[in-house]
């Protein structure tokens, strides 16, 4: 509901001239801007929801391709016997590399020093034997 107030005398308005204006004259409109203001608000509440929802769906999507592209750490293994006494060099190893795939878990780059410390720091040839120390198999 609105209300519309008119403060000039009629006479300035183009009508009649009027006796003596006493009080202002009142008119209740219906409808107004309340109506309009509750759908207003209505669409900015969708809108915000729908914002909402597109972020935690980006954020999940992202979280998911990023687990799937770093993926999970590795497990440190509880009984060592698995671990082979020699790797043999394929094309494209590095000793990080090696250091991983023996899953020993904790700092990698220990496990390179005890790999450089047992075969030396020369450079990985495919086909070469790289010898795993017994302080890393035991």
């Amino acid at each position: 509901m609105a209300a519309i107030i008119q403060l000039a005398p009629d006479h300035q308005l183009g009508g009649t001239p009027a006796r003596r204006p006493e009080r202002p004259h009142l008119t209740l409109v219906e409808g107004g801007r309340s109506s309009s203001a509750l759908r207003r608000r209505a669409v900015y509440r969708q809108r915000r929801l729908a914002v909402l929802t597109a972020v935690i769906v980006a954020v999940l999507v992202g979280w998911s391709l990023l687990n799937a592209v770093v993926g999970t750490p590795a497990v440190p293994s509880t009984g060592r016997a698995d671990i082979p006494a020699a790797h043999v060099v394929r094309r494209g190893d590095t000793l990080w590399s090696i250091a991983q795939s023996l899953g020993l878990g904790g700092d990698v780059r220990d496990v390179v020093g005890a790999l450089t410390d047992e075969n030396g720091s020369a450079p990985l040839v495919p086909g070469h034997v790289v010898r795993i120390p017994d302080s890393l198999r035991s």
